[in-house]
């Protein structure tokens, strides 16, 4: 059905919004439970509703928990946030998109003006991660008569593709540590230190850490994103401005989300005194008459008055 919709509203845009317009079929490929080290053929449909010829490229790229989440949330937490964009490899990339002959059947389900069967290999590495993996192929249309920078108005409905390692997905994490970094322009970093305890990789953060006293807290920062592999030990930062702070060593909290749970620690941080950039000292070195310039000049002048003479 949700093919269907996408294309029937294609097909009903006025012409000059529908000259470049890409679906495929079916939206969704599942290519079901597959073995490490093996590979898997996948066939689908790209279909259009324009008339004229143009290429279009294909780019696999990494698919989005979130995304993955909307459609098979009760499988979430035994998915894999590994990268799966390069195990994909295309017979032919860009394709033709030409326009359809008559009798002949795409199983599209609804009526195009254009189709083209894209065949591609799925090789799964060895080393693949357990659980549910997810990727993505976008499409970029082409026309003959240009690049597409070219191209203002396009429609275009990407393939998302799924399929499973055996094993035991574990999504899990734990924070080893949280400690004061650098100074960077009145800014101390603090460190938090997260390590994967799972066996796929996460998506980790952005998290939150709060410095506190007795009284509550004493300024809040966010630390960044980072995938983080099985076994890996990643160091998390964010910054803050420790003014009017006394110096010393203040209680602090970290939390990071990783999707489907979290991991949260107590610690202590170390507010220190910003160290003084040592101040540069010229040296002056004694001046020393280079007599190695006049030997070489002497010897030149020598060299010149033998040839001259021999010469004349």
């Amino acid at each position: 059905m949700y093919f269907v919709f996408v294309i029937s509203f294609i097909l009903i845009l006025p012409e000059y919004y529908a000259q470049l317009t890409v679906g495929v079929s079916p939206p969704i490929l599942d290519l079901g439970e597959l073995e490490p080290g093996t590979s898997k053929i996948a066939r689908f449909y790209l279909v259009t509703s324009s008339k004229e010829k143009f290429f279009v490229y294909m780019n696999p790229t990494k698919d989005d928990i979130s995304t993955f989440a909307t459609r098979y949330k009760d499988f979430v937490n035994n998915y894999s946030e590994e990268d799966v964009s390069s195990w994909v490899e295309f017979l032919s990339n860009p394709v033709e998109l030409r326009e359809i002959q008559e009798g002949e059947n795409t199983k599209a389900g609804v009526p195009i003006a254009g189709a083209r069967e894209i065949i591609f290999i799925l090789k799964i590495p060895k080393n693949a991660e357990p659980g549910y993996h997810s990727g993505m192929i976008n499409l970029n249309p082409t026309t003959f008569k240009g690049a597409p920078s070219m191209i203002t108005i396009k429609a275009v409905v990407p393939l998302k593709f799924i399929f499973k390692i055996p094993g035991k997905a574990i999504r899990e994490g734990k924070i080893l540590e949280i400690s004061s970094g650098n100074y960077m322009d009145d800014k101390l970093y603090a460190n938090v230190y997260f390590q994967n305890t799972g066996t796929v990789t996460m998506g980790v953060g952005p998290g939150r850490v709060n410095i506190l006293d007795e009284r509550g807290s004493l300024g809040s920062l966010s630390t960044n994103f980072a995938y983080v592999k099985p076994g890996e030990t990643i160091k998390f930062f964010g910054f803050w401005f420790p003014e009017d702070i006394e110096l010393g060593k203040y209680n602090a909290t970290a939390k990071i989300d990783y999707f489907t749970d979290s991991a949260f620690k107590q610690s202590v941080i170390d507010v220190y005194k910003r160290p003084t950039p040592p101040v540069g000292k010229v040296i002056e070195k004694e001046f020393v008459f280079p007599w190695w310039a006049i030997v070489l000049l002497f010897i030149i002048i020598v060299i010149i008055a033998l040839i001259y003479y021999y010469k004349s």
